[in-house]
């Protein structure tokens, strides 16, 4: 189930907001198409299984939770982000 997740398309969102980086992951955990929430340096990065269009919505909701946005960036996922995800779940070993 997790691997099928990992290997659809999706965009990367990474997310500086001025409050605690715990606040921000309950704040992804409860947006819609919204997954694995994880810190990065000054960022939280999470998986958005959407489109572009849903985008200026999805950071609306982001700032109505009480997040204090202060960058938002996205990239779509590439074939080499898929695969480091999937070697990386399973310590580097096929199986």
């Amino acid at each position: 189930q997790d691997i099928k997740k990992t290997l659809r398309p999706h965009i990367v969102l990474s997310i500086k907001a001025l409050c605690e980086e715990e606040k921000i992951e309950r704040a992804m955990l409860e947006m819609p198409g919204a997954a694995n929430p994880r810190p990065a340096g000054q960022e939280t990065h999470v998986d958005f299984f959407g489109d572009e269009t849903e985008l200026p919505d999805f950071l609306k909701m982001l700032i109505e939770k009480g997040i204090p946005v202060s960058e938002f960036k996205s990239r779509e996922e590439g074939l080499e982000d898929i695969f480091m995800k999937i070697t990386s779940q399973n310590g580097g070993q096929n199986k």
